[in-house]
């Protein structure tokens, strides 16, 4: 039964809902999406001589709550490896982690511009900019352990050094 399953590294990453830090940025983002699509609705129809601030706003909140959905429901294991959430979770989740902090930052800084300048924008900035940060910082952390469980790769070096070394203690010994 182990034969059918992908390697570890073509899987979706699972039970990652259980790390606190994951559940910080997904929590984060998804706040930041409600907030993004909270605020273009209002600019929408509070100041319509903002038009095209409104729209940057909802289009910005509807990426994120894209991006921010499928990494949720590939991250739980609620997306199966031959189902139709994979075709739309694989390119989505390429854009994981410090990709996505980058994604996040260049958006975050757009709401900062004179252009794009509004109250509420700017907090949506602020908010962004974090949620890319909290992403950049789970790439260090998911980096900074090293699961113990998974074997390490023999060096074929001291591999090749220990079978010339008992080759040799053989031939000294008879």
């Amino acid at each position: 039964m182990a034969e059918d399953q992908p390697p570890a590294s073509r899987r979706f990453p699972s039970q990652c809902c259980s790390r606190p830090f994951v559940i910080v940025a997904l929590t984060w983002g998804l706040l930041t999406a409600a907030s993004l699509i909270a605020v273009g609705i209002h600019t929408l129809i509070h100041n319509t001589r903002i038009f095209w601030i409104a729209i940057y706003l909802i289009a910005s909140g509807c990426l994120v709550t894209l991006m921010e959905l499928v990494s949720l429901l590939a991250c739980c294991g609620i997306c199966k490896e031959e189902g139709c959430c994979r075709k739309v979770a694989k390119p989505v989740l390429w854009v994981e982690n410090w990709k996505r902090g980058i994604v996040y930052i260049l958006l975050g800084a757009l709401c900062f511009l004179g252009l794009f300048r509004t109250n509420l924008g700017i907090i949506c900035g602020c908010m962004l900019v974090i949620a890319g940060l909290l992403y950049i910082g789970k790439t260090c952390k998911g980096r900074s352990r090293r699961p113990s469980s998974e074997p390490q790769p023999e060096d074929p070096d001291r591999k090749q050094l220990t079978e010339d070394f008992i080759e040799q203690q053989k031939d000294t010994g008879n």
